[in-house]
């Protein structure tokens, strides 16, 4: 027969538990457990917004880039910055205008997913009798939030590879 630690009257140490057996809707986390509950929750939405900062940022960058690119002919830009950014061809052009949009988009993302777990997080604190509730909608987040990340991360393990292969195919004599 085995035990379900939600039901039990003792904490995993034998200590009396803080609050009565139910994990259900009624659940309540101790004052201390709201306590760090409480700081990951701020923490995470700092760390969400300034995350989305920099997906914004990166995606204002995306789009001066292109304008920069197709302003190239005109007196506006110094002519030796000109000269160097005419070496770099259109295919690279929005190769790097592609990759800065992507990082911009995958930022905004995770800082939106982030903002939002902490906010779940937060609501814990806050509300009383939905902690699980909040707590789920806190993992549903976080969960795809690192869904896009492992997604990105292997598609650009791929994306490597591929330019490798081609760089090798490519200089083959």
């Amino acid at each position: 027969m085995t035990s379900d630690p939600l039901s039990s009257a003792n904490d995993s140490h034998g200590n009396p538990a803080a609050n009565p057996p139910s994990a259900g809707a009624g659940y309540e986390f101790t004052a201390e457990q709201n306590v760090v509950i409480r700081s990951l929750g701020s923490k995470m939405k700092l760390v969400g917004l300034i995350l989305l900062i920099f997906g914004v940022l990166n995606l204002i960058n995306a789009f001066l880039a292109q304008i920069v690119f197709t302003q190239l002919d005109k007196e506006a830009i110094p002519l030796e910055v000109r000269e160097q950014l005419a070496q770099i061809g259109q295919r690279e052009r929005w190769i790097i205008t592609g990759y800065v949009t992507v990082v911009g988009i995958v930022f905004v993302c995770v800082g939106a997913w982030t903002r939002s777990a902490g906010e779940s997080f937060g609501q814990i604190v806050a509300t009383t009798g939905n902690d699980i509730h909040h707590l789920m909608d806190g993992f549903k987040t976080l969960n795809k939030m690192y869904s896009l990340i492992a997604t990105v991360l292997v598609a650009a393990i791929l994306a490597y590879l591929v330019l490798v292969i081609v760089r090798v195919v490519l200089t083959e004599p």
